[in-house]
């Protein structure tokens, strides 16, 4: 929640107002944050072994289906576009099923935020300008782009995905996302029935 101006503005509200406490975690994006958040939860209850039991389930739960999308999804290379500044939740799930990040590239925000990832084998580069975009996705030619937005100019023979502004909360968003670029993947980028237009050509 500290890492939200309004929500930050309507905590302290609460608490100088009501004396209310909150956890020092935001509600939770993936799957280490509901850990955590889950482990706060159950510290100030004295449910510490529910706690274990419960992300036990939802570990097995991630990792199943991380198995069935990890045959089509493995070694694709992503380009990441967005004005995000806190993305672990997509990186720990594009990097789970064996993806790699060629580049994640951060516009200006008017969002008082400042990147920060655990993940820091991920190559970043901060102000980053759109004005570049198309043609860093040309030098790439990367197999999957995601941005928070879908560009009016998309490159034939790459496939492109949408990075919410706002993420739904929850431990599997990240594989939520994941199945829709799976499927995408594996349908064509020109559609059998355009491969016919060789049977109506004007003979020579």
């Amino acid at each position: 929640m500290e890492r939200d101006d309004t929500a930050c503005t309507l905590r302290r509200f609460l608490e100088d107002r009501f004396s209310l406490q909150f956890l020092s975690a935001p509600p939770p994006v993936g799957l280490k944050q509901t850990e955590d958040w889950i482990n706060q939860i159950a510290l100030a209850y004295g449910r510490e072994k529910r706690a274990k039991r419960l992300i036990s389930e939802i570990s097995a739960s991630y990792s199943r289906r991380l198995e069935t999308l990890r045959p089509v999804l493995k070694g694709k290379r992503v380009l990441i576009f967005t004005y995000l500044q806190e993305l672990d939740w997509l990186l720990e799930t594009i990097l789970d099923l064996g993806m790699n990040v060629e580049k994640l590239c951060l516009y200006n925000s008017c969002i008082k935020q400042a990147f920060s990832s655990r993940l820091s084998e991920i190559p970043a580069e901060i102000n980053y300008s759109a004005s570049r975009r198309d043609h860093d996705i040309e030098e790439c030619r990367p197999d999957l782009v995601l941005s928070n937005y879908l560009p009016s100019r998309m490159i034939q023979g790459i496939n492109y995905a949408v990075v919410p502004l706002c993420p739904r909360l929850g431990w599997s968003t990240g594989l939520d996302h994941a199945e829709l670029w799976a499927r995408n993947s594996l349908i064509p980028f020109v559609e059998g029935w355009r491969h016919d237009q060789k049977l109506f050509s004007t003979l020579s």
